[in-house]
């Protein structure tokens, strides 16, 4: 808006037929997106569909005909399951290199205590 000598006036007018707009400036502003509406899934859905996936070996058409579920919402949810599977597979390699550490340490203890206790069995028999 504008104010010119007290009065206001909008500048709809000069600047939509400079840019082109004309009468369909109207357009401009009540042509707001609208609000989407996505359909939410449950986790017994997702599951089946993953089964379907990663189980079964259907392929993605597959599964979108028989679950009638978008194609990229199936590609979503198998990356979203691999990342999860990758990152507790990295966790239990972790574990396991743990307790293969943790083996090797209680197995040389293991071997000392015994080598203590036959020296202490001679020592005790002389």
């Amino acid at each position: 808006m504008i104010e010119n000598n007290g009065k206001r006036r909008g500048l709809e007018g000069g600047l939509d037929k400079l840019f082109g707009l004309g009468d369909y400036a109207h357009l401009r502003d009540g042509n707001k997106k609208t609000k989407r509406s996505y359909r939410n899934y449950s986790e017994e859905e997702k599951k089946s569909a993953l089964i379907y996936l990663l189980i079964d070996n259907k392929t993605v058409r597959e599964v979108t005909a028989l679950l009638d579920v978008d194609a990229g919402t199936l590609y979503r949810w198998k990356t979203e399951k691999e990342k999860k599977l990758l990152k507790i597979n990295k966790v239990s390699k972790k574990e396991t290199n743990n307790l293969y550490k943790e083996n090797k340490r209680l197995k040389e203890e293991k071997a000392v205590l015994l080598k203590a206790n036959s020296i202490l069995s001679r020592s005790l028999s002389d």
